[in-house]
């Protein structure tokens, strides 16, 4: 999901791998500061959040003595919501960020072996380029193909009729 430098590569040709294991790690230098950035935003509007609850239970306190107004008080619950809405917004882009550094780990999605390295250390990788092969010695792999036309007809989990290209009977 993310473009960087390949910067550490913690498998070898032919190293039996497990699902989850650390295979590489690209370095895009803008993500842990993005995430830095989030974290920093997210305390900042957590502060101010707890700041405007409390002034709104100040005044809430004082409304009931007649010593506040009515549309003083809304204003402080209108800048309390406020900001809790803007504490969500923050806790997302913080999700978001951290989503992102992960995504720069590159792990094994299956027990198996490493089958090829495609990209070596300090070569830029581009999203979605294809780093390092892994087969797995379990089952078969298959490739099928599908005219576009019958897409809306087949099914997760159905059974269809193949055949190799060689023989259409």
């Amino acid at each position: 999901q993310v473009s960087g430098t390949l910067r550490e590569r913690a498998v070898e040709l032919g190293q039996e791998v497990l699902a989850g294991d650390l295979l590489a790690r690209v370095y895009s230098p803008a993500l842990e500061p993005a995430r830095d950035s989030a974290q920093a935003r997210l305390e900042e509007l957590n502060a101010q959040y707890e700041q405007a609850l409390r002034e709104y239970q100040r005044s809430s306190r004082l409304r009931k003595r007649g010593m506040v107004s009515q549309q003083a008080l809304e204003q402080l619950a209108a800048k309390r919501d406020s900001l809790r809405a803007s504490v969500a917004t923050a806790e997302a882009s913080l999700a978001e960020a951290t989503r992102l550094l992960e995504e720069s780990e590159l792990r094994a999605p299956f027990d198996g072996r490493v089958e090829a390295i495609l990209v070596e250390n300090d070569e830029y990788v581009s999203s979605g380029q294809p780093v390092i092969r892994l087969s797995s010695p379990r089952g078969r792999e298959v490739e099928v193909r599908l005219p576009a036309y019958l897409l809306s007809h087949v099914f997760p989990g159905q059974n269809v009729p193949i055949w190799p290209v060689q023989d259409r009977s």
